[in-house]
């Protein structure tokens, strides 16, 4: 196909291991997307899951390391459409105090938005029959 872009979606979920495996279940189930799940501390079991790579995060609590992290993660990574989403107070807060420095990579949705979604990208082109 000429002219067509291709554009993978990467959600990239951050905070607690429990409650990101459950979200990136949903997101695989529901739309065959491999989530990117960032925290501190990684279960063994997590380590086999075909839906979810883990990224662990350094130990620290300062917010330039996370950035540094998922930003070295964008770089690597490369092209694509990053869904940046929260699962903790805590993450929801760093995201709150650097909204200037993740919106430009990032589209940031709870979990709660991404889940009531019937279709990631509901605009698709649509064949006009009169040409």
């Amino acid at each position: 196909m000429r002219g067509a872009i291709s554009v993978s979606v990467t959600p990239v979920i951050l905070g607690d291991e429990s409650l990101a495996a459950k979200l990136a279940w949903s997101l695989f189930i529901r739309f065959g997307l491999r989530s990117n799940v960032f925290d501190r501390m990684q279960k063994l079991s997590h380590r086999i899951l075909p839906f979810i790579s883990f990224q662990a995060l350094a130990e620290s609590r300062r917010d330039r390391f996370t950035l540094m992290s998922l930003d070295r993660f964008c770089t690597e990574l490369g092209d694509s459409i990053y869904i940046l989403i929260p699962t903790t107070k805590e993450y929801k807060a760093f995201i709150d105090r650097n909204i200037e420095k993740l919106e430009n990579k990032f589209i940031i949705m709870s979990p709660a938005q991404i889940l009531e979604r019937k279709e990631l990208f509901p605009l698709r082109p649509t064949l006009r029959k009169d040409i």
